[in-house]
């Protein structure tokens, strides 16, 4: 490897390369920045030349990066936020707080529970533009143990990183419209539409669950396992990446699942799920706002923290 150019790598490139890598296109990376896309290839070029190596391949209709694009991906993202952070300290201090925060979250608090006060926040700091990366629990916490997001916001709580109370939920069982449940279930109260079933029925039911690693998936197996069963008891026909994938396939029949009640209030009301009570069940979760302690949150980091700690959940 040559390093004759390595200590003038442009902060633009890099910025374009990560884009690249975050968005597995080319084409992607371009639309996300208003580039065209001979731009873009020009910009991973000109990086590539200066490093001596390949840092990206294709791999059927996706880009991925080498082992060489991969440790420049993760210092790359790095130093970008590194800078971040530089503007906005600079603008903290002279009392104009602007740019970009880009927070991480689970898919309960990323779209159900977050969405509904970015805009109270941006009325309050209208200069800043928040962005949301949205994956499971566990790998939002490595986006925020590796700097790649400065707050995360996820359903279980990962060691090494500093957590503070968020907010909670609780899970529980969908059905679609017209399940036999509905009608061998027992009424909760008289004269209301809700049913419960013993756990035991649930053994009967083909069984939609959330991927390993999600936040909802772990808080199920907890609440499985203190009621005596094991997710290994159900009929599991398939494993899905997100909550509105789940309440898909459970509209579509292919099966009944345990979601957050706050997920499911829009399908509720417009009848396209019902929500059973399953005796022995009560699965109650918390949210947990995380960060890298050996970090320095920017100040738009900061302000955000403030403004959510403010807000009642």
């Amino acid at each position: 490897m040559t390093n004759s150019g390595n200590e003038n790598i442009d902060i633009h490139s890099l910025k374009v390369f990560c884009k690249v890598v975050e968005n597995k296109s080319f084409t992607k990376a371009a639309k996300a920045l208003f580039l065209s896309q001979p731009t873009i290839s020009s910009h991973v070029s000109k990086l590539e030349k200066s490093f001596g190596s390949r840092l990206l391949d294709r791999l059927g209709n996706e880009i991925i990066p080498t082992k060489a694009g991969l440790i420049l991906f993760e210092y790359g993202s790095k130093i970008l936020l590194i800078k971040d952070e530089m503007v906005q300290s600079i603008g903290g201090y002279l009392g104009n707080i602007s740019g970009k925060l880009v927070l991480g979250a689970s898919t309960i608090p990323g779209e159900y529970i977050l969405p509904e006060f970015f805009g109270k926040f941006n009325n309050a700091y209208p200069r800043v533009k928040v962005k949301t990366k949205i994956s499971d629990s566990a790998k939002i916490a490595e986006m925020v143990a590796s700097g790649q997001v400065e707050i995360g916001f996820v359903g279980a709580k990962p060691a090494g990183l500093v957590s503070e109370y968020f907010g909670n939920d609780n899970l529980v069982l969908i059905v679609p419209s017209g399940h036999r449940l509905l009608k061998t279930g027992q009424k909760v109260k008289k004269g209301m539409k809700m049913v419960a079933i013993d756990i035991c029925e649930l053994k009967k039911e083909p069984f939609i669950a959330r991927e390993p690693g999600s936040g909802t998936r772990k808080a199920m197996e907890i609440g499985l396992e203190k009621a005596g069963f094991n997710i290994r008891d159900l009929q599991v026909v398939c494993e899905l990446g997100s909550t509105g994938a789940v309440k898909k396939a459970v509209m579509e029949s292919i099966g009944v699942s345990i979601v957050s009640d706050k997920a499911i209030k829009h399908e509720i009301k417009l009848g396209l799920l019902k929500n059973v009570n399953v005796k022995e069940l009560n699965i109650k979760r918390d949210f947990h706002l995380i960060r890298n302690p050996r970090r320095t949150l920017s100040p738009i980091a900061q302000s955000f923290m403030k403004f959510i700690k403010e807000q009642k959940l």
